[in-house]
C-alpha cells in the first residue's frame, strides 16, 4: 500500500510518498497554503493523484511531547479529512524532522526552492520513521541517531547535487 505523509507548516505542507509496497519514503511535492483554500480537499486530491491508501499527518509536538497550537490545527485538518474522505488518517510525531532536513540540505545550493525542498525532505523523514515503526523497528530515536541519519542524507544528496565550485579570480599581471 502506498502512503502519503504530510509535514505541517504555517505556509507550506511538505508531501512525501512511499513506494507501492510501502517500504521506502520519497519526497514528492509542496502545497502552498493559500487563504480560502480547503486544505483537506487539496490533500484528498493529492492522495487520489498518488494512489495513496493512508495519509500520515505529522503531529508537531514540542520537545516534551505536548501538543500546542500547531498540533491542534493538524488534528482539525485530520478531522476534516476523515469527514470528507474514506482514507485512514494516522498522526505521527514529527519532532525534529525539519531541523534534520535543514541540516541534511545545508551544503546544497537550492536557491529559492530551499524551503519547499526542506518541507519535502522533512515529510520524507517523517514517513520513513512511520514505515520503520510499521515494520517493527523503533521509531524513538535520540538526537545522535537523527544527526547520523541527517549526515547520511546529506552525503547522498551531495552526490546528486554537488555544491558549486568556488570561482577563481583572474590573476592580473602588474607592470613594473
Amino acid at each position: 500500500m502506498r502512503y502519503l505523509a504530510v509535514d505541517w507548516g504555517e505556509k507550506r505542507l511538505g508531501l512525501a510518498l512511499s513506494d507501492a509496497e510501502g517500504g521506502v519514503a520519497l519526497p514528492w511535492k509542496t502545497l502552498n497554503i493559500e487563504s480560502g483554500r480547503d486544505l483537506s480537499e487539496a490533500l484528498l486530491e493529492a492522495a487520489q493523484e498518488s494512489g495513496a491508501g493512508t495519509i500520515i499527518l505529522g503531529l508537531p509536538l514540542d520537545l516534551e511531547g505536548r501538543e500546542r497550537v500547531s498540533a491542534r490545527k493538524v488534528r482539525a485538518l485530520g478531522q476534516a479529512l476523515e469527514a470528507q474522505g474514506d482514507l485512514p488518517i494516522v498522526y505521527w510525531d514529527e519532532r525534529c524532522t525539519t531541523v534534520a532536513a535543514e541540516r541534511a540540505l545545508r551544503p546544497l545550493s537550492l536557491g529559492k526552492r530551499k524551503r519547499e525542498v526542506v518541507d519535502q525532505v522533512a515529510a520524507t523523514m517523517l514517513l520513513q520513521s512511520y514505515l520503520r515503526a510499521k515494520e517493527g523497528e523503533s521509531w524513538e530515536r535520540d538526537v545522535h541517531e537523527q544527526d547520523s541519519e541527517a549526515a547520511a542524507v546529506e552525503a547522498e544528496l551531495s552526490l546528486l547535487h554537488p555544491p558549486p565550485r568556488a570561482k577563481r579570480g583572474r590573476k592580473t599581471r602588474r607592470s613594473s
